[in-house]
């Protein structure tokens, strides 16, 4: 499946990158987020998931990295970057700080060069900065995404996060999602 996002971040940050994809996915793009594509069977397999990871950063066309120090010594966060640099141009590629320190472009430089904010805790803001990159052809939105409640199914996934998939495996929803995606981001 290819991606039109790919999102880079550290464990730490997940709620407030999750915020990000769940409002990204809603609004019809596919994106590799690491808590929803490095699933339980795989999660104590490190060559598994670095294989997973690298196919995401192969398969998407845009990356969005959110650092901080510990996102620049992070040795899955490097491997990330090392990827999106080699697959991703620096123009389909933006910084969000979480918060704005000196270490992520002091590691790496190919960020001085991106577009970036510093993250506010306001998903509005995020969208706004995206939606100002004029990556996609509409306007992305802050919304819910669009799963029926479904039956609750949990799956385990790395570092001990547990996650409902269930709405995720509602047929009728993810056909929705997708002719959305194509109706409003086509090619």
């Amino acid at each position: 499946m290819p991606y039109d996002v790919f999102l880079s971040y550290k464990t730490e940050n997940a709620n407030a990158v999750r915020e990000v994809a769940d409002c990204l996915i809603a609004s019809g793009l596919a994106v590799w987020f690491a808590e929803y594509e490095i699933t339980g069977d795989i999660y104590d397999d490190d060559v598994a998931v670095q294989a997973a990871i690298d196919a995401g950063v192969e398969r998407s066309r845009h990356a969005v990295v959110f650092t901080n120090n510990r996102w620049a010594r992070s040795t899955y966060c490097a491997r990330e970057m090392t990827r999106i640099q080699q697959r991703i141009p620096a123009s389909r590629t933006i910084e969000i700080c979480i918060p704005s320190e000196d270490l992520p472009r002091t590691t790496w430089p190919v960020l001085r060069g991106v577009p970036f904010i510093e993250y506010s805790g306001r998903l509005e803001d995020v969208v706004a900065f995206i939606n100002a990159q004029r990556w996609f052809t509409g306007a992305l939105h802050v919304s819910r995404p669009p799963f029926s409640a479904g039956r609750a199914t949990r799956q385990r996934m790395r570092f001990g996060i547990t996650m409902d998939i269930g709405p995720l495996r509602d047929a009728s929803s993810m056909q929705t999602l997708l002719s959305e995606r194509e109706r409003r981001f086509p090619g």
